[in-house]
């Protein structure tokens, strides 16, 4: 469930930044993908499904809505400087699957590829405008 988004057109935004130091770069640019990576969870948590009764497994109680709360975001710098940052259910939902991609017993019935595939454009516009406030803001 990991897919790739590649922000093409940034030509201009990608000379400028080339003006600021190393560290503002990963800056702003940390900042932009999480408030991208923002659009795609807040649509995930908007069309995950959710269990209309009380259910426990190994001590553990999730009641209705434990899906939609427990879509994450996080973010990892590798060594080299590359930013990966991910969107989706955490490991205590690891259940998020089954609904998604569907089970021996019960057809798919996905929300995170559609929530994906319509907030694209959305995303990185906002990406976009990030990385411009955060190069204007330096640049002053």
């Amino acid at each position: 469930m990991s897919d790739n988004v590649v922000v093409l057109g940034l030509r201009e935004l990608g000379s400028t930044c080339d003006m600021l130091t190393q560290q503002v770069q990963r800056q702003i640019i940390r900042k932009a993908a999480n408030a991208g990576a923002e659009v795609f969870r807040r649509e995930i948590r908007a069309k995950a499904p959710v269990r209309d009764d009380q259910y426990t497994k190994d001590k553990i109680k999730r009641g209705p809505g434990y899906l939609k709360k427990h879509i994450g975001r996080s973010s990892k710098t590798q060594r080299e400087g590359s930013l990966t940052v991910s969107v989706g259910p955490t490991k205590s939902a690891y259940y998020a699957r089954f609904p998604e991609l569907g089970t021996a017993h019960q057809g798919a019935h996905p929300f995170i590829r559609p929530a994906f595939d319509s907030k694209t454009p959305e995303a990185e516009k906002v990406f976009a405008d990030t990385m411009n406030v955060g190069i204007a803001a330096v640049l002053k």
